[in-house]
């Protein structure tokens, strides 16, 4: 293994994380996934069975799913913010983002809402 990881191979094992490039194996928990670089240098994260098709190994992973779930690609985030705060933004290039606990909204951030109502209701 050569450890080198480009941003593009890195971005590659983000945005297949859940297959494999090649034969569009679906990993399980625990298999081995592969990255590296093919022939023509082209970069690759595929499973065992395809291992083969790399010309160097920069790394070998046990497949873990994420631990949270990924938005749809088309999901949009927004949040209101009053006019002089959006100006600066503009005007600044850069966004600000306040600590939680200035926040009005006391669910700002739940997750499992229903599951959790008890413990937040409790903070």
């Amino acid at each position: 293994m050569t450890h080198k990881l480009t941003e593009e191979l890195r971005r590659l094992s983000f945005d297949s994380h859940g297959k494999c490039v090649s034969c569009g194996y679906k990993f399980n928990e625990g298999d081995t996934s592969h990255l590296g670089y093919s022939v023509d240098d082209k970069p690759l994260y595929v499973c065992d069975k395809c291992s083969s098709q790399l010309k160097e190994t920069a790394v070998r992973y046990y497949y873990q799913p994420f631990p949270y779930e990924i938005p749809d690609g088309k999901s949009k985030l927004w949040r209101y913010m009053d006019f002089t705060k959006y100006v600066s933004m503009l005007s600044t290039s850069g966004v600000y983002f306040a600590r939680a606990d200035t926040l009005n909204d006391i669910f700002e951030g739940a997750k499992g809402l229903k599951k959790n109502k008890k413990e937040w209701d409790d903070h």
